[in-house]
């Protein structure tokens, strides 16, 4: 059975060869790594190129102009040549059994979809400044760790291009299951790579938050466990009111995490005036 992992990447020289060599060495050996990228400036295409291994099909946005993560998620689907798509990020590592176990699923349950478990890895232990990503229960879709047949994401429509920075996961998710089952399997592993965040990604996180407006419009607020009732990251909201609460929040250990968290105060600021901005243009009751 062919599979075909995808990865969208930006500027992951720090992360992908572990995660490039913990693909190739997967024990289901019939397998292609569609790599999108999206224009890295840190040398990330040296890094994937330096392996020549013929599994590796690299494209690149600089020609096509590709705009938003659901855009360009659908851009690699449309050059994987699998029935099973697995999708993971470069700042990942997979379990050797990944796909493996992810078959073994999708073989006996006759499902459309297999959602794995994702561990944050923090070696030196975590602070304010980690960017952590796990998944540890059912329902978040997460493309660092999912699989789907490809004729279900085709049925439901693709990614939703109108997701311009998150969520386009989770709406496609949910498309799939309503036309039939996802399977939550824990020993589908990914190891998320310690990360830590800039004041760029700070920001850039926070624009994700207009994208949940949209998700709202579409699913409705008891589908997002970041909405309650209709405030949107309520703990963000509260941080705002009460600045000393975010280093209360996280463990803080350096100069350098005392900066990133005040920089995050500013950017939960910058987060709520997306999301009353988006709110006003969805016209939405949201906070």
């Amino acid at each position: 059975m062919l599979v075909s992992i995808i990865l969208v990447i930006k500027n992951e020289a720090i992360y992908i060869q572990k995660c490039i060599e913990s693909l190739l060495k997967q024990s289901h050996k019939e397998f292609e790594i569609i790599i999108l990228d999206d224009q890295s400036t840190d040398g990330t295409l040296d890094i994937i190129n330096s392996f020549k291994n013929t599994k590796i099909k690299i494209f690149t946005t600089k020609r096509t102009h590709i705009k938003g993560h659901a855009n360009r998620r659908n851009y690699a689907l449309s050059k994987a040549k699998g029935e099973f798509i697995f999708f993971t990020d470069g700042d990942c590592l997979t379990h050797y059994n990944w796909i493996k176990e992810g078959l073994k699923v999708f073989q006996k349950k006759n499902c459309l979809g297999v959602e794995g478990k994702t561990i944050y890895e923090a070696k030196k232990g975590i602070t304010v400044a980690d960017y952590v990503t796990q998944r540890l229960s059912p329902g978040g879709f997460m493309t660092c760790n999912v699989a789907y047949r490809k004729s279900a994401i085709l049925n439901a429509g693709k990614f939703d291009p109108k997701f311009k920075e998150t969520y386009e996961d989770r709406d496609l998710g949910i498309k799939i299951s309503k036309i039939g089952k996802i399977i939550f399997e824990d020993n589908m592993l990914v190891f998320h790579q310690q990360k830590k965040v800039t004041i760029k990604t700070l920001f850039n996180r926070a624009k994700r938050a207009g994208d949940m407006v949209y998700f709202d419009l579409k699913h409705g607020r008891k589908a997002s466990e970041y909405i309650s009732g209709r405030i949107i990251y309520p703990e963000h909201l509260v941080i705002i009111f009460i600045p000393p609460l975010i280093f209360l929040s996280s463990r803080i250990t350096s100069l350098f995490d005392i900066c990133i968290a005040i920089c995050k105060y500013f950017s939960f600021i910058y987060e709520r005036i997306l999301i009353w901005r988006n709110a006003i243009r969805y016209k939405i009751f949201l906070i």
